[in-house]
């Protein structure tokens, strides 16, 4: 295994990655990244709206959002993992279509683990606590595009990039 490094914009965070040489299959860390770094993003989201829209306290709406976001990296990592077994091939050329059966069917299957969660933290009803999460997911899932995208592309570019070095 060789180690590589990607730095993200410039930024500070360095995500160190152990993969195969030009590996297209997705490893177990990468998944774990993949999962965390959306998990991390679909927390800050989350939180703000529910905190724009006055549902609740900051402590709270964080709160919720980081169960929310646990229960999500679960359930990203087995449906994902699934979806990869059915929708084989290289991942950055997926089209926009098979992005949006990918994006629909597990925001759909989500929304069965998060909406009793929502309910309690909020202290609403089930019927309350669904229309909140079909709002936040309908948010989440404009972000789970546009990072799925990034995501993959920046993957392939780096594998290139270590292929050409190797």
């Amino acid at each position: 295994m060789q180690r590589g490094y990607l730095k993200l914009s410039g930024s500070l965070c360095v995500i160190i990655l152990l993969l195969p040489h030009a590996s297209r299959i997705v490893s177990f860390f990468e998944r774990f990244i993949h999962a965390l770094l959306f998990e991390t993003g679909a927390v800050l989201i989350s939180a703000a709206a529910v905190l724009l829209f006055g549902l609740s306290h900051a402590g709270t709406a964080f709160g919720m959002s980081v169960a929310v976001s646990v229960t999500a990296m679960v359930w990203n990592f087995l449906f994902n993992w699934g979806f990869d077994k059915i929708f084989t091939g290289r991942r950055e050329r997926r089209g926009w279509g098979v992005r949006m059966l990918q994006t629909g069917a597990f925001e759909g299957g989500l929304l069965f683990f998060t909406t009793p969660l929502i309910a309690w933290f909020l202290q609403i009803t089930l019927w309350q606590a669904l229309l909140t999460d079909i709002s936040l997911t309908l948010l989440i899932v404009l972000y789970s595009l546009v990072y799925n995208w990034a995501f993959d592309h920046i993957r392939a570019y780096w594998l290139a990039s270590r292929h050409k070095v190797s």
